[in-house]
């Protein structure tokens, strides 16, 4: 199988200070390479503060690298500006933590599905209206919540239309980050059965990153395990969560208060 996106050498640094040579920046990711494989779901796990999140931040391009390379389908588009960057976010978009952010509130449902196609000047008027109802019959919403606002939803709802919002411009590579975090552990369930659902739809590759090795182990295929900016462990989901190699992956495994409690 193909790699969709390979990551050669990944820097990044904050903070610092020429002028105050004791103000040392911190570095959030640290010398990492890995590859995703074309339709895999791919996990990034570890604690608060590993630089998972800064990862997925800077493959999006909406943090620029110190160094390295990210190749997407071929090309390295770790400098790519203008028109160039904007058409590579259409085709790699993020699912994030709080749809109370990612979400305006201001906007109707209806226009927040239809904006990602406006910004890529996809598909007439009539193809855009078809599409938005046929992903909302995927998600099992009828016409009628075209016309409700953000805060009328429930967390599971509003985190739905996050994720069908950004599949509307038919991307094939989606970085979830903390994606179900923030909901019951009911709901959980829910959203990750739909992100499963909407992936075999859709033909989608997934980087999902998470604090939770139940989450990640219930979605992915392979797990990297990142820790001080590095990543210490990769394997296949089934392995690593069975039979860990890194002592760090092994503390975060026994941690964990129950394995095995996301159910389909």
């Amino acid at each position: 199988m193909e790699n969709i996106l390979e990551i050669r050498n990944l820097k990044k640094s904050f903070g610092g200070s020429k002028l105050f040579k004791s103000r040392n920046p911190k570095v959030a990711v640290d010398n990492i390479s890995f590859e995703i494989k074309r339709g895999e779901v791919f996990g990034l796990v570890g604690e608060s503060g590993c630089g998972k999140s800064t990862t997925g931040n800077l493959i999006s391009r909406l943090l620029t690298i110190d160094s390295g390379e990210i190749i997407y389908r071929g090309k390295n588009i770790s400098s790519l500006k203008g028109r160039g960057l904007k058409s590579m976010r259409k085709n790699i978009q993020m699912i994030f933590q709080d749809p109370y952010h990612s979400l305006n509130p201001k906007k109707t449902l209806g226009w927040i599905l239809m904006e990602p196609m406006i910004i890529h000047n996809l598909y007439t008027r009539e193809e855009r209206n078809r599409k938005i109802l046929e992903m909302l019959e995927i998600a099992g919403f009828d016409e009628t919540f075209l016309k409700k606002y953000p805060h009328e939803l429930s967390g599971g709802q509003r985190q739905r239309i996050a994720i069908l919002a950004a599949l509307m411009c038919e991307p094939d590579f989606v970085i979830a980050d903390e994606s179900v975090s923030a909901l019951d552990v009911s709901v959980q369930a829910q959203i990750l059965n739909f992100m499963k659902k909407l992936q075999r739809k859709m033909g989608l590759t997934y980087l999902f990153i998470s604090h939770d090795l139940n989450v990640v182990y219930y979605m992915c295929d392979r797990i990297a395990v990142m820790k001080d900016g590095k990543i210490v462990e990769i394997d296949e989901a089934e392995r690593l969560y069975t039979n860990p190699k890194h002592p760090y992956t092994r503390a975060l495994l026994e941690a964990v208060p129950g394995r095995n409690q996301i159910e389909d």
